[in-house]
């Protein structure tokens, strides 16, 4: 009899790349994914056990309420005993700008 092949849980952080002031979306994606827990600015905002439709674990953050400046999104996966994959800690960045100022040169 072969040994159980274990599946390792896999997990990759997706959010904006570039400035934003509406909501924007931040998810993880993977296998063997069992729940994903999100702070934002250090401060825990949702644990999600179920994956959408495309099969993301992710939240919505409001960028427009957020202050001008980098704000930390860090994300704890939690993978399924059968992966025998420790819990991983992910990151990503929201950047809200200020929006362009109009100067006059008259």
């Amino acid at each position: 009899m072969l040994p159980a092949q274990v599946i390792s849980g896999l997990a990759a952080p997706h959010g904006p790349q570039a400035c934003v002031a509406s909501p924007t979306p931040v998810y993880v994606t993977g296998r063997q994914i069992v729940s994903a827990t999100f702070y934002l600015d250090g401060r825990k905002v949702k644990t999600v056990v179920k994956p959408d439709k495309r099969g993301r674990y992710g939240i919505s953050v409001k960028a427009g309420k957020l202050r001008f400046g980098v704000h930390r999104v860090k994300v704890i996966v939690v993978f399924t005993t059968s992966s025998e994959t420790k819990p991983q800690t992910l990151q990503a960045l929201i950047f809200r700008c200020r929006p362009p100022r109009p100067k006059f040169t008259g």
